[in-house]
């Protein structure tokens, strides 16, 4: 594709958005406008080809240029119960209230990336994030709006079979983490705000680690993705979770000899907690 078609198509792309903002209820629809905009502008100058640190350098030039203000390479860390649970770097900040990641690739926008963006929106407290991929003969880009939900915590199940102090810590380890820090997170970022929280009241709880039994063979003992506390629990967190993993807990809570298990499935509006005896 030479310069004239690829510039052609990167107007198209901005005039598509513009036809959006006028006929949609999308978030920040200026600001949106105008960084779409320059990220054409640089895409249009640069081509594809080059390295994300020289994308990122001309986008702050095109923003600013937009009367935009720009916050370049940003770091957070995420603290609950004075433990860092995870650290987070987003490429630009706009105006305070839109997160900008960059890319150059020559495959689509992936799940992983509008978790990690969702994630960033959380910590900084902003409501949208725009992917942006030089990579391509065009200019990709999404635009990733936040969950803004209140969330509430909804036990089923056989949940009323575990014992009541294992209800009891572990509701009340969930609800501590919504009101401190919030839902949104993903899964992993989940289990180790909710490990640090058990720990916080006195239930320390570590990465269950296991091996398959078997007679025919020998297996290593490994992490298996679920969280061991006390001897008689085993925790399984997931994102939309199904029936597969139900079995998974099962076949863990098996092999651990732990006779309670709860899968806590993160959904967008609520958090369930399913117990399993």
């Amino acid at each position: 594709m030479n310069t004239n078609q690829r510039k052609s198509n990167n107007q198209r792309i901005l005039a598509a958005m513009h036809h959006q903002i006028q006929y949609s209820d999308i978030v920040y629809p200026v600001r949106t406008f105008s960084i779409v905009g320059a990220a054409v502008d640089v895409h249009n100058s640069l081509g594809p080809g080059w390295h994300e640190r020289d994308y990122l350098q001309a986008m702050v030039t095109a923003l600013e240029e937009r009367d935009l203000d720009v916050i370049s390479e940003d770091e957070k860390d995420l603290v609950h119960r004075k433990k860092i649970i995870e650290h987070f770097e987003v490429d630009l900040v706009v105006d305070d209230l839109i997160i900008l990641q960059l890319s150059h690739s020559k495959e689509s926008f992936l799940p992983l990336q509008i978790t990690q963006n969702r994630n960033c929106q959380k910590r900084w407290d902003v409501r949208l994030g725009i992917l942006l991929n030089f990579g391509q003969e065009q200019l990709r880009y999404k635009k990733v709006p936040a969950y803004i939900l209140k969330t509430k915590v909804e036990p089923m199940g056989e949940w009323d079979q575990l014992p009541v102090m294992i209800r009891g810590i572990i509701q009340k380890a969930i609800e501590a983490i919504l009101a401190e820090v919030g839902h949104g997170y993903d899964e992993s970022i989940f289990k180790k705000l909710l490990v640090a929280e058990l720990f916080h009241l006195g239930f320390p709880a570590d990465a269950a680690r296991l091996n398959p039994d078997s007679a025919d063979a020998r297996f290593d003992v490994r992490e298996v993705g679920a969280i061991a506390v006390r001897n008689d629990l085993l925790l399984l967190i997931s994102s939309n979770a199904s029936a597969t993993d139900l079995c998974y807990l099962n076949t863990y809570m098996k092999r651990a000899a732990r006779p309670y298990g709860i899968l806590v499935n993160l959904e967008k509006s609520k958090i369930q907690l399913r117990g399993v005896v």
